[in-house]
């Protein structure tokens, strides 16, 4: 009866699931999705030569998978994410020579079978939020077509030098690896890497002095590690768009050859201890930077050659009472977000001012009103005023033409003015 069926999905079933698949010869894809009466597959499963599509997402109750498994030679996908139980896999499964997606998130997993590093074909490997998963095979750069791996929220303490043959890698993605001390000098070996995560590697004090060898890298995320030097080989990455620093505390300063990143384009350096472009920062070259976030009135009042290519602009945490008058010579400013506890007022002339802007978000403990003039920001579309003790709302709110999305968040505002009845487009109002 089911010899012609091809895809078999299974969604939320919670009775025992027993399935027999030797009746269903011509299965290409097989999902058993959220299923709390899948415990085991039977091993006819690997009858089925023509499977491309294996997926037991978040079936808690699965303990491991058929060792029959490594008999699908045509499978391309296998995902058993969300599988709680899982804690082994076969160890066969390095015979499975055309799968390309390998998804194991959220798994239990211990111990990753050697077998897996003769997965030539793999071009994805998703192992984030393997919790009892503390290392990864040393023959790793066999994998060879690998073009992402993500490792994140593992308890991973080493990488492998052999990452460095993966020269197909694309993505790698090592967040929250807190064990993790330091990098492979390998790693510079990456030619086509395009990105590299290592937010929240609290243990990473340092970067491999080659790292301007990966001259496609585009991303290099930082934040919150122990990073105290940038290699100065960093001017070398001409293709690097967005250097993140965010939360590196014992950054002490950016190495002068940073100033030859032309490409440049996102620049994030909010909650480290960098004072000032003068000091800590050198100027930069380019010109084509776009967004910026920073923590301090410094870092904002220096950096003159960005002002006019900049539209994204963060003031996170920012020691500043009033808004500095360089953000109005901002003139393609299209995105503000002002988190500054202690803001008390906006300017009171912005006609000409912010006259691009399109989003502002502002969070403040201090701010009371807006100005009058708040009115003339005629292409905002999305406000959002998280400001506990903001009283009123001038009555120029009602010109905000192009709004859409509107949020209050004030225990203390008195009353909305008429004119918000002229706001035509307004989509979402929370109060």
């Amino acid at each position: 009866a089911f010899e012609r069926l091809k895809v078999l999905s299974l969604c939320g079933v919670e009775t025992k699931i027993a399935l027999h698949f030797m009746n269903m010869p011509s299965l290409v894809k097989l999902q058993f999705l959220v299923c709390s009466g899948l415990s085991t597959i039977d091993e006819s499963i690997g009858k089925l030569k023509n499977l491309t599509h294996l997926s037991t997402f978040s079936c808690r109750l699965l303990q491991k998978l058929p060792d029959s498994i490594w008999r699908l030679s045509s499978l391309e996908v296998l995902n058993i994410s969300g599988c709680f139980n899982v804690s082994s896999l076969p160890e066969r499964l390095g015979d499975l020579g055309s799968l390309k997606k390998l998804d194991l998130r959220h798994t239990c997993i211990k111990k990753l079978p050697d077998s897996i590093c003769r997965l030539s074909s793999i071009e994805k490997l998703r192992l984030q939020l393997c919790l009892e998963l503390f290392s990864i095979p040393e023959g790793l750069g066999d994998m060879e077509s690998l073009k992402k791996i993500n490792l994140s929220m593992t308890c991973i303490e080493v990488i492998p030098d052999s990452i460095g043959q993966l020269t197909d890698l694309v993505e790698l993605s090592l967040c929250n690896l807190e064990s993790l001390d330091n990098l492979p000098d390998s790693i510079c070996q990456l030619n086509s890497l395009k990105s590299l995560n290592l937010r929240g590697c609290l243990s990473l004090c340092s970067l491999p002095e080659r790292l301007g060898d990966m001259e496609k890298l585009e991303e290099l995320i930082l934040d919150d590690t122990r990073i105290e030097i940038i290699p100065d080989s960093v001017g070398q990455l001409k293709s690097l768009r967005l250097l993140s620093l965010q939360g590196c505390k014992l950054l002490k300063a950016l190495p002068i050859s940073i100033r030859q990143l032309s490409s440049i384009q996102q620049l994030k350096l909010s909650g480290t201890s960098l004072k000032s472009f003068e000091n800590d920062l050198p100027h930069l070259a380019a010109v084509n930077i776009i967004e910026f976030t920073g923590s301090s009135l410094e870092l904002l009042g220096l950096c003159d050659q960005i002002h006019k290519a900049l539209e994204i602009l963060h003031l996170n945490d920012a020691i500043i009472e009033e808004l500095p008058d360089c953000v109005g010579r901002m003139e393609n400013l299209k995105e503000l977000r002002l988190e500054c506890e202690i803001l008390k007022k906006l300017p009171n002339r912005i006609e000409g001012y912010l006259e691009n802007l399109t989003k502002l978000e502002v969070r403040s403990m201090h701010l009371k009103a807006l100005p009058d003039s708040f009115g003339s920001l005629k292409h905002i579309w999305r406000l959002t005023l998280k400001c506990p003790n903001l009283e009123i709302l001038p009555v120029s709110t009602g010109e905000l033409k192009s709004l859409a999305f509107f949020e209050v968040n004030s225990h203390r505002l008195k009353y909305l003015p008429n004119s918000i009845g002229l706001l035509k487009h307004i989509y979402q109002l929370e109060l």
